[in-house]
C-alpha cells in the first residue's frame, strides 16, 4: 500500500501540524522526481505522486497515515509493519470466514479511498 501525499498532508493537518514543520513536510513531498542511471545512460525522469524515499529519516514517521487501520478493520484480525499490512482470520466455518474477510477488504478498499491510498497489486498475496 503506497500513500498519496494529498491524504498524508490532510492527515497532518488535522492531527494539529502546521507551520514550518508542516511546511517542511509539504515540501519534502512536493515535486518529487526520480531517474535511474545504468552505466552512462540515464532513463527519463518520473514525477512520485505517493510514497516516501527510502533511507530517510522522516520516511518512515510518515507512515503514521495508516495507524488508524486497525480501527476501521473490526471483522477480521490485521497486522501492520511500516506500509505493509495484512488481513487474517481463522475458524472452522469457511463460508463465515470468506463473508467476514470480504466484508474486511470492502471496509479496506473504502478506508483507501477515504484516505488517498492506492493499494499495490503487484505486491498482494492470497
Amino acid at each position: 500500500m503506497v500513500f498519496i501525499h494529498k491524504g498524508l498532508l490532510r492527515k497532518l493537518s488535522g492531527m494539529g501540524i502546521n507551520g514550518n514543520a508542516f511546511a517542511n513536510i509539504e515540501q519534502f513531498l512536493t515535486n518529487r522526481t526520480m531517474q535511474v542511471r545504468v552505466g552512462s545512460e540515464l532513463s527519463v525522469t518520473h514525477s512520485l505522486e505517493n510514497g516516501t524515499l527510502q533511507g530517510l529519516i522522516i520516511s518512515p514517521l510518515l507512515f503514521l497515515m495508516i495507524n488508524d487501520l486497525p480501527n476501521d478493520i473490526t471483522e477480521t484480525e490485521s497486522t501492520l509493519f511500516a506500509d505493509d499490512s495484512c488481513l487474517f482470520k481463522s475458524g472452522r466455518n469457511l463460508d463465515f470466514i470468506l463473508r467476514k474477510m470480504q466484508t474486511s477488504l470492502n471496509k479496506l478498499v473504502e478506508w483507501c479511498d477515504l484516505k488517498g491510498f492506492k493499494i499495490s497489486m503487484e505486491k498482494k498475496q492470497l
